[in-house]
């Protein structure tokens, strides 16, 4: 269902989507890569612990991060940020975050913090180049930094109803412009100037499908028509991420959300390519890194996995946990990509993902609560 958060996925696994980056570009004629029956990929190096010391890349940097006020050491909001400072593992409280919810409005919040600044999830994100926290998920800031995209719906008393509408923020000025409107849309991310939504297309009576906006000029084109049961839901541009069910599957998994392979979506080339495929499991991409390779959980009914998928058919496991028939299972509730690597928020620690995919423990404990929105500086 568009217009509203994403869900939490089955086996414990919460997305938080990427920071697009990169330049806006033409996108080339559609064209789709997909064989008849797509072999799974093999994980050459699969272990099951993958934890080095803590600390062991030596890091000294502050972590951003947004969660429960247990966490961040706040009083007077249930949701607040801080920073997580490495290799100490201490935490910081950052003063004057958490969010208000916005009266009269459906999921919208505002800022404790002057200039009032207004967002559609209950999540604040530490913008480095301004300095700032906004009430935005780090794929809805642009990649400069300067700006921010988010949704509102128009009839609070029916959420899923028409109009939907884009507000762009200019977070140094504090202006809130709307630029768009239309019907169940989400904003998913950037690619270079452009915002990429998903939603409803207003000239194609009942289609949803990738959207790019024009925030100059309020125009937004249709990138990917709408393909049933196809969802595109995290973008790392150049790249957009999706999820699908394979009808070869002759077991799919038996969730709610039945992905048994992602698509890979190439917006500067237009090129449509099944990049993992998993009979029987749940695969979901949580993620991307430095390189540009999605990182995956796959469940299965009694062990998951994380993986990076370097290739559609190679894999590297990080880690291995309970499957999708355990009470708790293996669960990865946020990750961020920044000049170090890629960070993993797990229940058992935070990690790093180094660029040449060696994976450690950087800090002990349940990171449940902690959302990592922003570069550890």
């Amino acid at each position: 269902m568009r217009g509203s958060p994403r869900p939490a996925w089955s086996a414990g696994v919460i997305i938080t989507v990427l920071a697009a980056s990169g330049c806006a570009s033409a996108v080339p004629p559609h064209h789709r890569i997909i064989s008849p029956s797509p072999s799974p990929k093999v994980s050459p190096t699969p272990f099951t612990s993958p934890i080095a010391s803590p600390g062991a890349n030596a890091l000294s940097c502050r972590l951003p991060v947004y969660g429960s006020s247990v966490l961040v050491g706040s009083s007077g909001a249930e949701q607040a940020g801080g920073f997580v400072d490495l290799p100490s593992g201490s935490v910081t409280a950052a003063p004057g975050t958490g969010l208000s919810p916005v009266s009269g409005q459906f999921n919208e919040w505002q800022t404790q913090s002057v200039p009032t600044l207004s967002g559609d999830t209950d999540e604040e994100s530490y913008d480095a180049a301004l300095d700032r926290w906004v009430p935005a998920a780090p794929a809805e800031i642009s990649p400069a930094g300067t700006q921010y995209a988010y949704v509102v719906v128009g009839n609070i008393s029916d959420p899923q109803s028409t109009p939907v509408y884009v507000h762009l923020v200019t977070i140094a000025s504090a202006s809130d412009q709307v630029i768009y409107s239309s019907s169940q849309t989400e904003v998913l991310g950037w690619d270079g100037g452009e915002i990429l939504l998903v939603g409803h297309v207003p000239t194609a009576a009942n289609s949803e499908g990738l959207l790019s906006l024009n925030p100059a000029t309020g125009l937004a084109t249709t990138v990917q028509p709408a393909q049933s049961g196809l969802e595109w839901y995290l973008a790392a541009a150049p790249v957009v991420w999706g999820g699908e069910q394979n009808p070869a599957d002759v077991s799919p998994p038996q969730v709610e959300v039945p992905w048994d392979e992602t698509v890979r979506y190439d917006l500067s080339t237009g090129e449509e390519q099944v990049w993992s495929y998993h009979p029987g499991d749940q695969v979901t991409v949580v993620g991307t890194t430095a390189a540009g390779d999605p990182i995956e959980t796959v469940a299965g009914p009694s062990q998951a996995s994380l993986e990076v998928a370097t290739s559609p058919d190679t894999a590297t496991t990080l880690m291995t946990g309970p499957g999708l028939t355990s009470a708790k299972g293996l669960t990865i509730y946020s990750t961020f990509t920044d000049s170090h690597g890629t960070w993993v928020g797990t229940d058992q620690g935070l990690y790093l993902l180094s660029p040449s995919l060696q994976f450690s423990e950087e800090q002990a404990g349940n990171f449940a609560n902690a959302t990592i929105v922003g570069a550890c500086s």
